[in-house]
This record gives C-alpha cells, structure tokens and sequence, in this order.
C-alpha cells in the first residue's frame, strides 16, 4: 500500500460506518458516466476526473488523473482513494463527502488536498458531485480535480521564508544587522524571481497558443492580449491595451446579449457563441469565442477565440465537392452501386433505370436477394462474386444478362467490383461499377459472323482458282485440239462442219465465263450502270425462247414452253432491257443446265400495281432447302466438289441477284430435290 502511511483505527472505525453499496457497473452504464464526466471536466475547464463510490472504491479514473499520479488505470482503479491523502487532509475531505452527502448537495468544494502515490505529490482542489446511478440504489461522485501544485509549493516556500524571518529576527541578538539585512534580502529576492519567472511563463504559454486569447475588465477595456490576437487584430501589444471589445467586435452587445449576463454572474460561468471580429484593415472574420469569468476582487472576462473563416471555407469547399462528386456519380453513364458488408444496397444512381428500365428504389436498401430483375443462375454468379469480394479483399469481374424491364430485350452487363475501404484499412463495404457492354457485344457477334463469312470468301475465292483453270481449260483444249485436226485435208465435210461447230461452243462458252467474270466484279465494284427503257415483255420472252432452243439443241429430252399472263398481252414496261435480259439468260441458262429431261417454262407471272415478275420452271435436279439461299453467293453450288457432275464456276446466279437488286427487286425460288425449280424474277416499273 502506497500513501502517507497508518491511519488512526478510530476514524477507519467512523469511515467504515459510511454505507457501501459497492454496485456492479456494466460497459454501457461507466460509458454513459464517462461521458457525463468528459461534460462536466470541459465545463470546469479541469483535466483530471474520477468517480468514487461511497466505499471510497474508485470506478473510474481518466488518463490525465493515472500521468499526474504516475501509475497505470488498473492500480488506481484496486485503490481506496483514502489511501491517497495526506493524514492532515483526511478529515477534511471525508468531511466535505459526509457534508454532502448528509444535506443531498449536488456538488461541494474542497481545496488543497494534497494527494501521493509512488512518492509523487500533488496539490487538488475538489469539486464533487453528487450522481444518481441508472441502476436501483445506486449513487456515486464525479470529482473534478484543478492541479494547484504550483501555487501549493509557492505558498509552502512562502511560508518557509517567513519562518526563516522569525528565526532571523530571534536570533537578531546574535547576528549583527548587516547579515539579517541580507538574508531578508535574499529571501525577498527569491520570490521576486519566482513570481516574475511564473508571469513570464504564463504569458509564453498563452502566446504559444493558436488560440486568440484576450482578458478585458468589466468595463470590457482590454488588459490583456497574446501574441496570437495581436497577429490576428494586425495590431502591435500597446495598441491592443488602449482598445475595448467593442473595438475589434462591432457588434459585441448585439451577439452576446443572452450570454454575456449569464457569464457575468456564474462563479464558473462560461458560454461559447460565434461572433464577428473586425481587424484593424477592416477585415471582417467569423469567429468561435469562449467567454469565461475569471472572479478575484474584480470580474475580469476571458475571451479564447478559434478564427472560423478557414474552417467555413473548408466546409464550403467541402460542399461544393460533394455536389460536384454527386453530380458526377449521378450523372455517370455506367451503373454505380455501394454495398454493406451484409450485401445490403446503399446507393444506386440513375444509371440503374436508363441501362435496364428498373427504378433505383427497386435496389436501394434491399438485399441483392430482393433483387427481382435477375434470374436465378445470374442472381447467384452476383451474390457468391460479391462475397469473394469481401472475404478476399480483391477486385473482380464478371458479366451479367438482364432483361429490359421496357424492351424485353438482353442488356449485357460487365460488373466491376472493388472494396471499400475505411480510414483504418478495414473493408467496410463494396462498391459495383456496371458497364453497359450490349453494343460490343453486338459488334463482336458481327465480327465473328463477318470473320466467318471472310473465311468462307476466302474457300470460295480459293475454289474459284481452282476450279476457273478446270473451266477455262476444257474449252481452251477443246479450241485447240479440234482447230489442229482441221489442218487434216482427208478430213471430210460433215466432221469439219461438226468440228467447227464445237470450236463455235467453246468459244461462246470461254465468251459467257468471261463476261460474267467481269459483269460481277462490276457490280461488286458498284460500277454498274441502269439505263431505262421502254420495252415490252412479251417480244422479250420470245427471243428469251429462241435462244433456249438453241442452247437445248443438243437436248432431245428437254422441251420449251412460254408462259404468258393475259394481262400483260403487250403491254410496254419502262426499265433496263438489256440487264433485264441478261438476269433471264442466266436463269434459263441454269436452268438448261440442270435439266435432263423434262420441260423449262419461260413465263410472266403477272404484273401488279408497279410490279412486273418474270419466272423460269425447270423439272431439274432440284436444290435442297439448306443450300437454297447460299446458291446466290458467289461461287457455290450444290455440289461444290472437284468431281462435280455439272461444270460452271457457280457465279451466274449470284451475278443474277445483284443486277436484279441493282434493277431494285429480287431473285427468289421455290424448289423440290429431284423434281425442279421455279425461280421468280421481279422488278419494279420505273416511273418513265
């Protein structure tokens, strides 16, 4: 036990009289009264507090109280605070406790109790109060501690050097004048020097201070002022003695009109307001001002300002950040969503509702579980994604599918998700950044299909080399070969006849495999020119018709027929003949081609409103329904191999389609394998 040593029994035996309840107090009970301490401390203008029970036991004690005492929390906290005065000031301070307790005192003063712990000494002054617990029948005291040992060693010191007087002045008989005149002198000289270095010290703290301290009188004329209120004022120390409050606050009596009573008449009143300060160039600053009574035989006022101007800047900036982070969030074109560690939504903006047609309130302070525009599999790639987020602190990335609430269509969603940290380091949420990746998406899917399709022109292409020295070669022997035997004299007429014949057909056919070469790299080149005329189509399908026969001439199976609408009769059609007739030849010269037997019918279907639609039947081979619509491309055929059966480089009918949609109408079929085709030839009359 530390202290200041044995107690007399009989007044331990009075103590020990004194009630104890010894209450058990709960973390939340020592957290309501430690605040009520830290209230009351900032109030009284005190650093050290504690609270005792009426066991003497303490309960609480704050780290200033443990720094001045120079031991740790939980020794004071094991210790009877009676063990901590003086044996002088123990009646007096268990005195003052009775007293107040006894006559139900909020609050009683005591001063100059003299406190030890380790050897180390120190001067208080008390104030108690008097405090009802939560719990039942409880009560306990708040002492708030004002460390007077400074002025408690300077009384002492004082009273030594009286001693030392009366000493001097006993003995005086002993001692000549001249040794009492130097002692008196010296001790005279000590405290001099003591006072003049106690002001010095307190004026270099108070100019050390940030704070703008001034002290006035009662008249409010200033007495006092430290080096930061100079500073501030712009004024120089002998300037700020010769003015008055009202000086450097214009409007002092109108701002402090309610507190500066109430201050003027507590014994340690004080009141914080916010006033307006004027500088000596006229500058005028907001100000936060603390104005305490400080009471001797005179009032005098103490004023301990904070220049609010820098601090309200601050907030404004402050401000006009947050509104323009706000409207920068808000205004995001990608989703911004925060999220607490319970995966509950916090904030959405407005993003939310122009991406995916959902109103924010859909999200904001729901789970993602309530989220009702996901489906299942996506709400649980979102919520399992979201917890590695948080358990791992790592960022992520995924997609999502979400329906359009409007549309119904697919939004295709890039979820980016980080955590959010706190200013200790610590994830305190997450934050999700959507992107709305539809139309790349899109633009890939049409990328692979053009990549795809670029391929694919890259086999045709490559099978349109291979195959064009087929084509073009069996003619050429055929040229040649037959031109050598004519040089033959013994060769007789009819074979030269037939001979000169072939040579005829192959060199129509180099001709035809030529043109249409140089015809669809025309059109792909949209070099292609349409020159309108009047025409009509019944001459058109007659000459169509002696041109078959020809090209079946050698076809005894194969027959002609010509269709033709009785509407038509011979009606003229404005448009150009000659690619009208050029789309026909292909037609019937595919259809010639792919027909053994059977019959071709060359025909008008009939004309509507602006419309005119020729068509060529054939009972050929037939093009199955999946190859139907690629037949039109260029160089593909049914049958695509080497070894086809049928020659051609298979461009004719995609050069047919593009002249006919060059004409603005369209080339369709309709076809049955193994029993024919019909293919349907319609363009627009243009208006002459």
């Amino acid at each position: 036990m530390n202290g200041f040593g044995a107690i007399e029994d009989g007044y331990y035996g009075q103590l020990n009289r004194i009630p104890s309840y010894n209450p058990i107090y709960t973390k939340k009970e020592l957290l309501r009264i430690n605040t009520s301490c830290i209230r009351l401390a900032d109030e009284y203008s005190v650093t050290c507090y504690a609270m005792i029970t009426f066991d003497y036991s303490f309960h609480l004690v704050n780290d200033a109280l443990c720094n001045i005492l120079g031991c740790a929390e939980n020794v004071l906290l094991q210790t009877d605070i009676r063990e901590l005065i003086k044996p002088e000031d123990l009646f007096r301070f268990s005195d003052f406790i009775e007293n107040q307790k006894t006559h139900s005192e909020t609050s009683a003063y005591c001063e100059k109790i003299c406190l030890s712990l380790n050897g180390k000494y120190v001067w208080v002054n008390i104030k108690a109060f008097l405090m009802q617990s939560n719990q039942e029948q409880s009560s306990f005291y708040v002492l708030l501690m004002d460390i007077v040992s400074f002025r408690k060693l300077a009384t002492v010191e004082s009273e030594m050097v009286r001693q030392k007087f009366l000493s001097i002045s006993e003995f005086a008989i002993m001692h000549n004048d001249t040794e009492l005149m130097r002692a008196t002198e010296e001790s005279t000289e000590t405290i001099n020097k003591r006072n003049c270095f106690s002001n010095d010290m307190l004026v270099f703290a108070l100019d050390q201070t940030n704070e703008i301290v001034i002290i006035t009188d009662k008249n409010t004329k200033i007495v006092f002022s430290n080096q930061k209120a100079c500073e501030f004022f712009g004024y120089s120390q002998t300037e700020m003695l010769m003015l008055c409050i009202e000086d450097i606050a214009p409007h002092f009596k109108e701002e402090v009109q309610i507190q500066y009573p109430m201050v003027a008449h507590q014994n340690d009143g004080s009141s914080i307001i916010e006033m307006y300060y004027k500088t000596k160039d006229q500058q005028s600053y907001l100000v936060e001002v603390k104005i305490s009574v400080y009471k001797t035989s005179e009032h005098y006022f103490i004023y301990s300002a904070n220049d609010l101007s820098s601090r309200t800047q601050m907030l404004d900036m402050l401000w006009h950040n947050e509104q323009k982070f706000v409207a920068f969030v808000e205004n995001s074109p990608n989703i911004i969503i925060r999220y607490d560690l319970m995966l509950c939504c916090i904030y959405v903006n407005e993003a939310l509702e122009i991406i995916t047609g959902f109103p924010r309130q859909c999200m904001i302070e729901r789970s993602v579980d309530e989220i009702g525009f996901l489906h299942e599999e996506q709400l649980q790639l979102m919520k399992t994604n979201l917890r590695l987020v948080i358990n791992s602190g790592l960022p992520m990335e995924f997609e999502l599918v979400v329906s359009h609430a409007i549309s119904n269509l697919h939004v295709h969603i890039l979820v980016d998700v980080v955590p959010e940290l706190n200013t200790e380091k610590k994830i305190s949420g997450i934050i999700a950044v959507c992107h709305d990746i539809t139309r790349l998406k899109h633009q890939e899917e049409e990328l692979i299909i053009a990549k795809e399709k670029a391929e694919e022109s890259g086999r045709m292409k490559s099978f349109f080399l291979a195959s064009i020295s087929h084509e073009i070669r069996t003619p050429l022997n055929a040229i040649i070969g037959l031109s050598r035997l004519l040089k033959d004299e013994t060769l007789a007429s009819n074979e030269r006849d037939e001979f000169i014949d072939m040579i005829d057909e192959s060199g129509m056919r180099l001709i035809s495999m030529v043109e249409e070469i140089l015809d669809l790299s025309k059109i792909e080149s949209g070099n292609i020119d349409v020159h309108a005329e009047n025409y009509n189509a019944d001459t058109i399908l007659k000459e169509q018709y002696l041109e078959m026969n020809e090209m079946l001439r050698l076809k005894q199976n194969v027959d002609v027929a010509v269709g033709l609408d009785c509407n038509c009769g011979n009606k003229f059609f404005y448009n150009d003949k000659k690619l009208i007739r050029q789309v026909l030849k292909i037609l019937t010269g595919n259809a010639v081609k792919f027909t053994k037997k059977g019959i071709i019918t060359l025909g008008i279907q009939g004309s509507k409103r602006d419309w005119i639609t020729f068509y060529v039947s054939d009972t050929g081979i037939g093009i199955p329904a999946e190859k139907q619509e690629s037949i039109f491309e260029p160089f593909v055929q049914v049958d695509n191999s080497m070894t086809r059966t049928y020659e051609g480089l298979g461009i004719g009918l995609s050069l047919g389609r593009r002249i006919a949609r060059a004409l603005g109408g369209d080339i369709t079929l309709v076809s049955t394998p193994g029993e024919g085709s019909t293919f349907y030839f319609s363009v627009p009359i243009i208006a002459d």
